[in-house]
């Protein structure tokens, strides 16, 4: 199978020749400081020119033997676009929000998206990746990160508890333009849409204000994206489990987990629905090809999708990542998993 017959089956439910092995992008983004080292990619180019930005995801997917192209690689264009000051970081530090450019909601509220330079230069990368038998996964970030992204968290958290109605018209406000962003990498030529929301996680706002003021907002732009007739894959930081419930209505694709979420445990929650990851950020960067192999083998035994489990460090190897792919194939033997047709 190709790349992209293997990754489209994995997320239709069909037959694969083998479990596939992605790093996204946008969150897990795979700006590795060795493979940029070793290849002399300029830094922030990688970030700020479109052929850099291509050229890097297919360097990415040759060396690690990926499934997959994946584009932008951090979580910073949509807050740009709302006015935000980026720092666009160095090669071992991505990049990040500088400034918040709203004091309170109201502030948010009244901040019309503009797209950015780097709003656009992703979409020429995601034009120039397409086509090709590796798919190419585009990202947005989830609207609770974006709200965090745009005004102080504590202003944030805050209003979660005193101010639903407002907390509520701000989300809506930001997924209109989230789901914009997607639907332009769609057009694009993006074939997966991947949303992550870390400052959703239940740890984080709890599992109420998650069903009903984050899941609602996140199901829209999910909704989005499947409307376009493509997957779309969800990835939500911390333990879900508490959060099944109301992650079981919004029609992802795949929904991507953290390490410290048991595959095994969250699988009856979502029968016959794919799950993705969820091999330690912290194991990729630290360890060997052994302890990695094992982890990732057993996360085969429960995922549709082998990925890493949150945002990678950029000083993980490519080589622990081949680890992965090692692993998917070692799985594939042990479960004989059986190879779809062509098509």
């Amino acid at each position: 199978m190709t790349p992209r017959q293997r990754l489209l089956c994995a997320l239709r439910a069909e037959a694969v020749d083998r479990v596939p092995v992605i790093i996204p992008g946008g969150m897990m983004a795979g700006s590795l400081y060795a493979l940029l080292q070793q290849k002399s990619v300029s830094y922030p180019d990688l970030h700020t020119r479109a052929t850099v930005m291509a050229g890097y995801a297919r360097l990415l997917q040759e060396t690690c033997e990926l499934d997959n192209y994946g584009v932008p690689f951090c979580m910073t264009i949509e807050a740009e676009d709302f006015g935000a000051r980026i720092d666009l970081g160095d090669p071992l530090k991505e990049p990040r929000v500088a400034h918040y450019p709203a004091a309170t909601l109201d502030a948010v509220l009244a901040r019309e998206p503009v797209p950015c330079r780097r709003h656009e230069i992703t979409l020429e990368a995601i034009y120039r990746l397409a086509g090709s038998t590796v798919p190419v996964i585009g990202n947005v970030i989830g609207p609770i990160s974006l709200l965090t992204s745009l005004a102080d968290p504590a202003i944030v958290y805050r209003a979660l508890a005193t101010d639903g109605m407002k907390i509520a018209a701000t989300l809506d406000h930001l997924t209109r333009h989230i789901a914009f962003f997607a639907e332009e990498q769609i057009k694009a030529g993006a074939e997966v849409i991947v949303l992550a929301d870390p400052g959703a996680s239940g740890e984080i706002i709890g599992g109420e204000y998650f069903k009903t003021l984050a899941a609602p907002a996140i199901n829209q732009i999910i909704r989005a994206v499947r409307g376009r007739g493509i997957p779309a894959v969800l990835h939500i930081c911390g333990n879900i489990m508490a959060l099944a419930g109301a992650l079981a209505p919004i029609p992802w694709d795949a929904l991507s987990v953290d390490s410290v979420v048991s595959l095994k445990k969250l699988k009856p929650f979502f029968p016959g629905r794919a799950l993705m990851g969820n091999v330690s950020t912290h194991l990729l960067a630290v360890s060997g090809h052994d302890r990695i192999t094992r982890a990732a083998i057993h996360a085969a035994e429960v995922s549709a999708i082998l990925a890493p489990a949150c945002g990678l460090s950029t000083t993980t190897l490519p080589e622990n990542i081949r680890s992965m792919v090692r692993a998917a194939q070692g799985a594939a033997r042990k479960l004989t998993i059986r190879p779809a047709a062509d098509g």
